[in-house]
This record gives structure tokens, sequence and C-alpha cells, in this order.
């Protein structure tokens, strides 16, 4: 048992290394990269395989990935097997790899995915980048973008609110109201009341904030959920559940076997 739980540590540390470094993958998405004197000396990108070489040279690549191990394989005897027998020996393993989704130029889309097994299905998209002409960038999350155009709305409406405060009047005859003359927005009141509804317009704005802040929270939790589901699995996680399954029948049974003598020992006091 106890060797059983040192192992789960170390597997767990592990993990929250790899964990550490998927939050850092965020980060890249201003990173742009290109290599003009590779396309011009092959005379660009014409077929799915030489998008995959160009993509290799960039930082977005991870040399710990299968594609990489199967093209040191085919390098080293001198071979270069074609994309499709890559792709069908990437079926057989599993890991991170890379694959090239789309087939029409000048946009190729690339996939950072964690396979788990040689169905098709059988995949997690970590990340997603694409090259356009000659750049390559790393797309963004959808928790990214829609986190982004909900502050941009946030910082609108509390503009409104503030210009909606500058121009309210209030009275006792007709309580609060909005005077305008023309095109301009005139505003009359005591500071008393000036203060009471500047008051209330930052309750709103504070309302309306906090309400956005729950809404990117939960989604910020639910995306980092997925991701450390996609990263904490591997194949030795099931082979760890095995092993502490097995540990646990081993202690019940142990346990089982030592009740059944004490109750024969008790017996054969008794006679």
């Amino acid at each position: 048992c106890a060797k059983v739980v040192i192992e789960f540590k170390v597997f767990l540390i592990g993990k929250i290394l790899k964990i550490q470094q998927s939050m850092q993958i965020e980060e890249s998405t201003s990173l742009e990269w290109r290599d003009t004197n590779w396309l011009t000396r092959l005379g660009g990108i014409q077929n799915r395989q030489m998008a995959l070489d160009y993509f290799s040279l960039s930082p977005f690549w991870d040399k710990n990935c299968n594609n990489e191990r199967i093209y040191m394989q085919t390098a080293y005897r001198g071979l270069r097997q074609p994309l499709e027998k890559t792709i069908e020996a990437l079926c057989k393993m599993t890991s991170i790899e890379f694959s090239v989704e789309n087939r029409q130029p000048p946009i190729w889309v690339i996939q950072k995915q964690f396979r788990t097994g040689p169905a098709p299905n059988e995949i997690n998209i970590v990340v997603i980048y694409y090259i356009s002409g000659t750049n390559i960038y790393q797309a963004p999350t959808i928790y990214s973008i829609a986190s982004k155009r909900l502050l941009a709305s946030l910082y609108h409406v509390n503009d409104a609110f503030r210009e909606v405060r500058d121009v309210a009047h209030f009275s006792l005859l007709d309580n609060c109201s909005y005077k305008a003359t023309g095109d301009l927005l005139v505003f009359s009141t005591s500071r008393n009341t000036a203060g009471s509804l500047m008051g209330a317009a930052n309750q709103k704005t504070w309302e309306f904030r906090h309400w956005m802040d729950r809404v990117i929270d939960t989604s910020a939790d639910y995306i980092s959920h997925q991701q450390v589901r996609i990263n904490f699995y591997t194949p030795k996680t099931d082979t760890f559940y095995a092993k502490l399954n097995h540990a646990k029948l081993e202690i019940i049974c142990k346990r089982k076997r030592q009740c059944k003598k004490n109750k024969r020992k008790h017996k054969i006091k008794k006679q």
C-alpha cells in the first residue's frame, strides 16, 4: 500500500506540472512565426505533408509528440514514409500528436490533440493552430474570445451609466427624469440628490460587473475542468486504478481470513 501511495504522489506531481504547462498555452496567441526562406526554397506549401513540415519548424511544435518519434525512426533508416503511413502509425499510438485538418490552401488548420485509442473519435483536442499565407498563429479559445467581448461590453455599459448619471434630474413632482434641449442634455439637481443618484448608478454597475464575473468564472472553471480531464488521462491512469483496486481487494480478503482464524480460535477455547 505504501508503494502504491508513493507511486500515486509521483504520478500526481507529474500531472500537476503538465497542467501548469497547459495553462501557459493561452499566452502564445499573440505570437506570430514565419520562415520565408524555407517557403521560397521549396516554392510554398503545396500539400498537407509540407504544411506539417513547415509547422514543425515553428516554436509551437512539441518535440515529444508522436509525429516526431515516427520521423526520427524513419530518418534514422534513411527513409521518409508518406503521410498516409504516418497517420496509420499514429492511430496505433497514444499521446500528443499533430494533424492537418483543413486541405484548402492558403489556410491550413493544424490540431494538437491527445489520442487515447485507434478510433477516429478517441481524441481530445488540446490546441488549434492555423497557417495563413506564410504566418503561423495559435487560434484563441472560445472562452478567451467570450471573456474579451464581455469585458468590452461591460466597459460600454459602465460608460452609459456614467452618462445617465450626469444628465439625471430629480424633483418632488416628477421624481427622477431626464431633460433634453435640442441635442444637449441638461442636468440640474441638488448636491444630495446627485450623490444618491450616483450611488444608485454605481450600485447597478457593481451588480452588472458581479454577474458578468460570475459568468466568466463559471466558464473558466468548466473549461479548466475539461482541460484537466484531458491532460490527466493517460494509459497509466487505468493501470494505477487497477493496482489501487487490487490492493484494496487484498486488504479486504486479508481481514476476512483474519476474522475466520479468530472465530476458530474462539471455538477451540470454548471446547
